[in-house]
């Protein structure tokens, strides 16, 4: 579970009711992962593997082929992450389809910094355990009330607890619940609720190096307090995530995908549609092993407010980070897929 990689992204507070269209689709997401799920839970894996194998997978392999009941979590396992983030905005003008009038946007940067404790805990089989808190402070692109764009300096502290059915030679199914507080200088506070979902397939070794396919569906509601005024400015936010994230070698993993992310509220609504790229060195240090992650995203920002015409302007960003594992595998891989 990546730590919650809101990173620096479109933080828009406002309100919107969970329509039949939304609903019908987030419906189909989940039923999809609930059916993978049932098959990562029906059986271990017996087909042998090649390329990419060391002493750990090709245990678990050997219990696998034995009949051996598949465990989610090798051992249990503690994480600690850190991250500085950067987001570029360009200047944007809008105008009004009724009238002479135009929305001006400037231009800005942000920087934020935020780390993550994580817990991983084996329960039973092929069923795992993962708990994280975590905090960021730093430049946001839109303030808590949703009334106002641009730097706006907001600390963010939640938990996120999962349950997760994994087999490390088939993939995983991960279902969890989010909360967060976001406060800045001012009467304006706000919390998050969420749950989310995430489907992944390991693929082995097919000559180029094992690759592993993630998928990940997350809805927010935002409740707003202490702005101004009779407007409903709480907010829904719906992030759709999918990437793929091939092993160069054991310790090096190299990451490319989309991410789509709306924010929808009484009177405007926000949507990104970003490129993401990362890439992942695993340093196997004895007593505590470090991976160090650098990534980057490149996509439009669309916001939409009646009367004016929609914006899009470009969006742009960097991550770097470190993590710090206490309990983990031989290699990024064996990490990855028996630990986190």
């Amino acid at each position: 579970m990546e730590p919650r990689q809101d990173r620096l992204r479109s933080e828009i507070a406002a309100c919107s009711t969970w329509s039949a269209g939304w609903g019908g689709a987030a419906r189909s997401v989940l039923a999809g992962l609930f059916l993978l799920g049932l098959v990562l839970a029906a059986g271990p894996a017996a087909a042998d593997r090649s390329g990419h194998g060391h002493r750990s997978e090709r245990g678990a392999r050997a219990e696998t082929a034995a009949g051996r009941s598949v465990r989610a979590v090798a051992a249990p396992n503690v994480r600690f992450e850190i991250y500085y983030d950067y987001l570029e905005q360009d200047a944007t003008d809008t105008f009004s389809a009724s009238g002479p009038s135009t929305l001006s946007i400037d231009s800005h940067d942000g920087h934020a910094s935020r780390a993550a404790l994580t817990g991983v805990l084996p329960i039973w089989g092929a069923l795992g355990a993962r708990a994280q808190l975590r905090s960021a402070y730093g430049h946001r692109q839109r303030s808590l009330d949703g009334l106002s764009r641009g730097n706006n300096e907001i600390f963010d502290s939640g938990a996120t607890l999962e349950l997760f059915v994994r087999d490390p030679e088939r993939g995983a199914l991960t279902v969890g619940g989010d909360y967060d507080r976001l406060s800045r200088e001012g009467p304006i506070d706000a919390e998050d609720f969420g749950g989310h979902a995430t489907a992944q397939i390991f693929f082995p070794d097919m000559g180029i190096g094992p690759v592993d396919w993630t998928f990940h569906f997350g809805f927010t509601h935002r409740e707003v307090e202490g702005a101004s005024g009779t407007a409903d400015i709480d907010a829904d936010r719906y992030l759709i995530r999918a990437q793929s994230g091939w092993y160069a070698t054991e310790n090096v993993q190299v990451l490319f995908g989309l991410r789509w992310d709306r924010a929808e509220e009484e009177f405007s609504s926000s949507e990104d549609l970003e490129g993401i790229f990362e890439a992942r060195w695993f340093l196997p240090v004895p007593v505590v092993p470090i991976e160090l992650r650098a990534g980057g995203s490149v996509g439009v920002s669309e916001y939409k407010r009646p009367p004016f015409r929609t914006d899009k302007r470009p969006v742009y960003g960097a991550t770097v980070g470190l993590v710090f594992r206490f309990g983990a595998g031989e290699s990024l891989i064996d990490t990855q897929r028996r630990y986190d």
